[in-house]
Protein backbone atom coordinates (compact mmCIF):
# COMPACT_ATOMS: atom_id res chain seq x y z
CA UNK A 1 0.00 0.00 0.00
CA UNK A 2 1.52 3.16 -1.55
CA UNK A 3 1.62 5.43 2.04
CA UNK A 4 2.50 9.66 1.90
CA UNK A 5 6.48 9.70 1.92
CA UNK A 6 8.36 10.11 4.56
CA UNK A 7 11.52 12.74 4.84
CA UNK A 8 10.94 14.57 8.53
CA UNK A 9 9.39 13.71 11.64
CA UNK A 10 9.11 16.26 14.04
CA UNK A 11 7.64 16.06 17.47
CA UNK A 12 8.54 15.16 21.25
CA UNK A 13 10.03 12.21 21.56
CA UNK A 14 9.99 9.47 24.75
CA UNK A 15 12.92 6.46 25.18
CA UNK A 16 11.56 3.22 25.49
CA UNK A 17 14.78 1.60 27.12
CA UNK A 18 15.85 -1.80 26.65
CA UNK A 19 16.69 -4.59 23.79
CA UNK A 20 14.50 -7.13 22.34
CA UNK A 21 11.38 -5.95 22.93
CA UNK A 22 9.39 -8.26 21.22
CA UNK A 23 5.85 -7.89 19.74
CA UNK A 24 3.66 -9.13 22.21
CA UNK A 25 5.28 -6.02 24.71
CA UNK A 26 4.37 -3.94 22.57
CA UNK A 27 0.67 -4.99 22.13
CA UNK A 28 -0.48 -7.92 23.92
CA UNK A 29 -2.08 -10.89 21.62
CA UNK A 30 -5.28 -10.41 24.24
CA UNK A 31 -6.10 -7.09 23.13
CA UNK A 32 -6.09 -8.05 18.73
CA UNK A 33 -9.34 -8.44 18.36
CA UNK A 34 -10.08 -5.71 15.90
CA UNK A 35 -9.51 -6.14 12.30
CA UNK A 36 -8.36 -2.71 11.98
CA UNK A 37 -5.29 -1.05 14.38
CA UNK A 38 -8.18 1.60 15.38
CA UNK A 39 -7.74 2.25 19.39
CA UNK A 40 -4.88 0.14 20.13
CA UNK A 41 -2.75 2.84 21.26
CA UNK A 42 -3.96 2.54 25.12
CA UNK A 43 -3.39 -0.76 25.03
CA UNK A 44 0.85 -0.32 24.02
CA UNK A 45 3.03 -1.82 26.10
CA UNK A 46 0.07 -2.78 28.56
CA UNK A 47 1.56 -5.36 30.76
CA UNK A 48 4.50 -2.95 31.73
CA UNK A 49 2.41 -0.05 31.88
CA UNK A 50 0.05 -1.10 34.39
CA UNK A 51 0.65 -3.11 37.40
CA UNK A 52 -0.76 -6.62 37.10
CA UNK A 53 -2.75 -6.57 40.58
CA UNK A 54 -4.13 -3.20 40.99
CA UNK A 55 -4.29 -2.50 37.72
CA UNK A 56 -2.38 1.21 38.60
CA UNK A 57 0.01 2.81 36.46
CA UNK A 58 3.78 1.84 36.91
CA UNK A 59 7.13 3.92 36.28
CA UNK A 60 6.90 2.96 32.56
CA UNK A 61 7.97 6.05 30.38
CA UNK A 62 5.13 5.95 28.55
CA UNK A 63 2.93 6.83 31.88
CA UNK A 64 5.41 10.19 32.08
CA UNK A 65 3.71 13.06 31.81
CA UNK A 66 6.06 14.98 30.22
CA UNK A 67 6.05 12.46 27.31
CA UNK A 68 1.71 12.94 26.71
CA UNK A 69 2.33 14.79 23.35
CA UNK A 70 5.24 12.47 22.62
CA UNK A 71 4.37 11.42 18.91
CA UNK A 72 7.93 9.66 18.45
CA UNK A 73 9.28 6.31 20.48
CA UNK A 74 13.11 5.60 20.51
CA UNK A 75 13.98 2.34 21.38
CA UNK A 76 17.11 -0.22 21.50
CA UNK A 77 18.17 -2.69 19.14
CA UNK A 78 15.60 -5.44 17.45
CA UNK A 79 12.72 -3.73 18.85
CA UNK A 80 9.66 -5.04 17.24
CA UNK A 81 11.27 -9.12 17.27
CA UNK A 82 9.29 -11.65 17.46
CA UNK A 83 6.13 -12.88 15.62
CA UNK A 84 5.25 -10.64 12.20
CA UNK A 85 2.28 -9.30 14.32
CA UNK A 86 0.98 -6.69 12.08
CA UNK A 87 -0.48 -5.18 15.27
CA UNK A 88 2.77 -4.18 16.42
CA UNK A 89 5.02 -1.04 15.34
CA UNK A 90 8.22 -1.85 13.02
CA UNK A 91 11.69 -0.70 14.03
CA UNK A 92 11.49 2.43 12.14
CA UNK A 93 15.39 4.75 12.14
CA UNK A 94 16.42 7.39 10.63
CA UNK A 95 19.05 9.94 11.70
CA UNK A 96 17.97 12.12 14.95
CA UNK A 97 18.22 15.80 15.31
CA UNK A 98 17.15 17.68 18.11
CA UNK A 99 16.37 21.73 17.93
CA UNK A 100 19.09 21.64 20.65
CA UNK A 101 21.90 20.64 18.57
CA UNK A 102 21.63 16.74 19.32
CA UNK A 103 22.98 15.22 16.34
CA UNK A 104 23.57 11.50 15.59
CA UNK A 105 23.05 8.42 13.22
CA UNK A 106 22.34 5.00 13.42
CA UNK A 107 22.31 2.08 11.08
CA UNK A 108 18.96 0.42 9.68
CA UNK A 109 18.25 -2.22 6.98
CA UNK A 110 18.34 -0.52 3.76
CA UNK A 111 15.46 -2.30 2.73
CA UNK A 112 13.50 -0.28 5.62
CA UNK A 113 14.79 2.76 4.91
CA UNK A 114 13.77 2.47 1.03
CA UNK A 115 10.09 1.74 2.03
CA UNK A 116 10.18 4.52 5.01
CA UNK A 117 11.37 7.32 2.20
CA UNK A 118 9.34 5.92 -0.46
CA UNK A 119 5.86 5.34 1.73
CA UNK A 120 5.66 1.74 0.67
CA UNK A 121 4.49 -0.70 3.82
CA UNK A 122 3.50 -3.76 1.44
CA UNK A 123 5.55 -6.66 2.31
CA UNK A 124 3.62 -9.09 -0.05
CA UNK A 125 4.39 -6.24 -3.06
CA UNK A 126 7.75 -6.10 -1.72
CA UNK A 127 8.05 -10.11 -2.09
CA UNK A 128 6.16 -10.26 -5.66
CA UNK A 129 8.65 -7.31 -6.76
CA UNK A 130 11.46 -9.52 -5.96
CA UNK A 131 10.16 -12.69 -7.10
CA UNK A 132 13.26 -13.57 -9.27
CA UNK A 133 15.69 -12.70 -6.10
CA UNK A 134 13.78 -15.05 -4.19
CA UNK A 135 13.93 -17.95 -7.10
CA UNK A 136 17.70 -17.28 -7.19
CA UNK A 137 18.44 -17.27 -3.19
CA UNK A 138 16.18 -20.71 -3.37
CA UNK A 139 18.55 -22.31 -5.88
CA UNK A 140 21.34 -21.37 -3.31
CA UNK A 141 20.09 -23.29 -0.22
CA UNK A 142 20.65 -26.91 -0.21
CA UNK A 143 17.00 -27.42 2.17
CA UNK A 144 15.05 -25.84 -0.48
Amino acid sequence: MALEKVTTVTGRAVFVPGADIDTDRIIPARFMKCVTFDGLGEFAFYDVRFDPNTGEKTDHPLNDERFKAATILLAGVNFGCGSSREHAPQSLNKRVRSSTGLDFGFNMPESARDALVAGRWDPIQELLDRESDIATKAKELHYV
